[in-house]
C-alpha cells in the first residue's frame, strides 16, 4: 500500500511477470453438432477445445482433413495413424446434459485391415464431470477400433469405412466433459 496524493491509500501489485487470462467457455446445450467446414486443413485448433499429445514418441494430433474419404467429401476431424504407445487427447467443449440418458455420436470411421499389426489402434470416448482428464476417474463409453475385424465396447465390427452412429448412455448429468483419446 502506498499513500496517494489525496492522503488515502491506493492498492497496487508488485508483479513483474506478464499474466494472461482466459475467459471460460459456456456449456453447449443439446442438440449440438460440429461439422468442421469452417476450419482450415491441418492441426485442429478451436476455442473451447483442447487438442494435445499426452504420451508416446510421436506428436500426432487430431487434424482437419479436406481429403475425400469413403462417403465423406467434406472437412472432417481426423486422427492420424498412431504409433504404438501414443496417446492423443481431444477435449470437447463442456456440454450441459439435462439428464443421464442415451445420446448418439455419429463418426466417419475409416476401417482398415491391419490384422495383428495395430490391433489396439482406434479411439476411446470418455465422459467426466472433471474438466481435466483422468483415466482412473473418467467413465469410458466406448473403444472404437480402426481394424474392421475387431469389436470394441459398444462398437460392433463393420467391414467398410463410412458414417456410423454409436448410441451411448451418458451416466452423468449437468456440465460434463467428453474426451476422445486416439490410441
Amino acid at each position: 500500500m502506498k499513500p496517494s496524493s489525496a492522503g488515502t491509500t491506493a492498492e497496487f501489485s508488485n508483479w513483474t511477470e506478464p499474466v494472461s487470462f482466459k475467459t471460460p467457455c459456456g456449456a453447449h446445450t443439446l442438440p449440438w453438432s460440429e461439422n468442421f467446414e469452417n476450419y482450415s486443413s491441418g492441426t485442429f485448433v478451436a476455442n473451447c477445445w483442447a487438442n494435445e499429445h499426452i504420451a508416446g514418441s510421436a506428436s500426432s494430433l487430431f487434424n482437419v482433413s479436406t481429403t475425400s474419404a469413403g462417403t465423406n467429401n467434406s472437412n472432417m476431424l481426423q486422427l492420424p495413424d498412431q504409433q504404438t504407445g501414443n496417446r492423443t487427447l481431444l477435449t470437447l467443449p463442456v456440454m450441459r446434459i439435462p439428464e443421464a440418458n442415451n445420446y448418439e455420436f455419429t463418426l466417419d470411421v475409416y476401417r482398415s485391415s491391419y490384422s495383428s499389426i495395430k490391433p489396439n489402434e482406434g479411439i476411446r470416448i470418455y465422459v467426466s464431470t472433471d474438466a481435466v482428464f483422468d483415466s482412473l476417474t473418467a467413465t469410458m463409453l466406448a473403444f472404437i477400433p480402426r481394424e474392421y475385424t475387431m469389436s470394441g465396447v459398444n462398437a460392433p465390427a463393420v467391414s467398410s469405412s463410412g458414417w456410423y452412429s454409436y448410441a451411448f448412455i451418458l451416466p452423468l448429468a449437468g456440465d460434463v466433459h467428453i474426451f476422445i483419446m486416439g490410441v
